[in-house]
């Protein structure tokens, strides 16, 4: 390489490093990042859980019904969890809608539902924390309950059936 080329080599390498990487941008709203819309979903949907398991509470023997309210109470934490998260990415708070009691007719085929749906929610936690930036902890962990959920609810299948 003669010294002229070299030289030429070089001046760019300068001037890239003078200027340094790009900065990063910030996560532009595509599917890719989290959204408010999608932790307010979410935040409907613990809320929905959480009546739902206390309006089976309300039909069952006293062990069941312990474990149930159990239930409610967890998914009332999770509330809490994603109200905090709305707000932290809004700077508003969350004014969800409340949820009507579910109609239920048969209890076994209802906690079936559950479990299916506990199952989803554990998936699509776990999918949401891979873009969730400083809160994927926080979905990590929603995961592992609902996950738990899911295990409940068999438990408690295998003592009503």
């Amino acid at each position: 390489m003669n010294k002229m080329r070299e030289e030429a080599v070089w001046q760019r390498v300068m001037a890239a490093c003078e200027e340094g990487p790009a900065p990063k941008k910030p996560c532009p709203k595509t599917d890719h990042c989290l959204t408010p819309e999608q932790v307010m979903e979410l935040l409907e949907q613990a809320l929905l859980d959480a009546c739902t398991y206390r309006t089976l509470a309300g039909r069952v023997r006293k062990e069941v019904r312990r474990s149930l309210l159990q239930l409610a109470q967890e998914e009332q934490q999770q509330v809490r969890k994603l109200e905090a998260v709305y707000y932290l990415m809004t700077g508003h708070r969350p004014c969800p809608d409340r949820p009507k009691a579910p109609c239920v007719a048969c209890t076994n085929e209802e906690l079936r539902k559950r479990y299916q749906l506990e199952v989803e929610s554990a998936a699509r936690y776990c999918r949401l924390a891979e873009h969730a930036g400083s809160f994927a902890e926080v979905f990590h962990c929603l995961s592992r309950q609902e996950r738990c959920h899911a295990q409940q609810i068999l438990n408690l299948l295998q003592r009503c059936l």
